[in-house]
């Protein structure tokens, strides 16, 4: 008894020595993510087998990686688009987000004034809207945002807390979203 109550004392730190962080992710490979650069009036999407996980975008100068907005396109493990996609779009400082059962797998973002096209209108931001067999839980969402122009924000990429991007909001000349920032996405959690 004494020796079995020993090896599990043994076993304890080894236990807590693994992070949440170590454990493999079920339905996104974050080894394997690429940013990808736009235009002010390009539509950049992810490559067949990939999903928007994060967003860079800019208020009047190309701060993304001397670009004018970027997308984090991530690996799917074993999921895909199941249909027609939806582009969806919004004026500065609005949020747009994808329907139920949709993912960000594309987007275009404005420098100083709405350069991207949808459907012969000049918007700010556009989203692509792909309906995917990913578990997304789109009850629980969050939204974050960055106050400076040129700084990336992620989804959350942590075994057990992974997400996917949902929905955007851009600004053109004033940083106009959330009430002062610049850019934001929206990241649902994968169940």
């Amino acid at each position: 008894m004494k020796y079995l109550f020993l090896s599990l004392i043994a076993l304890v730190p080894l236990a807590l020595a693994q992070s949440s962080n170590d454990l493999p992710t079920r339905y996104i490979d974050y080894g394997d993510c690429t940013w990808y650069k736009g235009s002010a009036t390009s539509k950049v999407n992810c490559p067949a087998g990939y999903v928007g996980t994060g967003a860079c975008a800019n208020k009047g100068q190309t701060r993304c990686d001397d670009s004018a907005f970027t997308i984090e396109c991530c690996k799917l493990r074993n999921s895909t688009i199941s249909g027609a996609c939806e582009e969806k779009s919004a004026d500065k400082g609005r949020d747009v987000q994808c329907n139920s059962g949709s993912a960000v797998f594309g987007t275009c973002s404005s420098l100083d004034m709405s350069r991207c096209d949808h459907g012969g209108n000049r918007k700010c931001i556009t989203i692509n809207c792909c309906p995917t067999d990913l578990p997304v839980d789109y009850t629980s969402c969050d939204w974050y945002y960055k106050g400076n122009q040129g700084e990336r924000v992620q989804c959350s990429r942590n075994a057990g807390s992974e997400q996917v991007m949902t929905g955007r909001c851009g600004s053109e000349t004033m940083a106009q979203c959330d009430g002062n920032q610049v850019h934001g996405i929206r990241c649902c959690d994968l169940v």
